[in-house]
């Protein structure tokens, strides 16, 4: 899940927001942070969970997710 040892809190914090189907300008508005900070975030996220895209990504999760049940 997005609280893996390999993320960032900062990049954990945007990960469960993202999971959630917020925009990037909404988690922007939520964290307090400039929507490029958000962005630059989401680009490390995917490096690190290495999906190509946020649907892959999303798809990634929903595996991890159904592995911890």
């Amino acid at each position: 899940m997005c609280r893996s040892g390999h993320l960032t809190r900062a990049e954990a914090r945007i990960c469960e927001h993202l999971m959630l189907g917020r925009r990037y300008i909404d988690v922007a508005c939520i964290t307090s942070v400039s929507e490029e900070t958000v962005r630059w975030h989401a680009k490390r996220i995917l490096r690190k969970l290495e999906a190509e895209s946020t649907r892959e990504f999303i798809l990634v999760i929903g595996r991890s997710l159904d592995d911890e049940l």
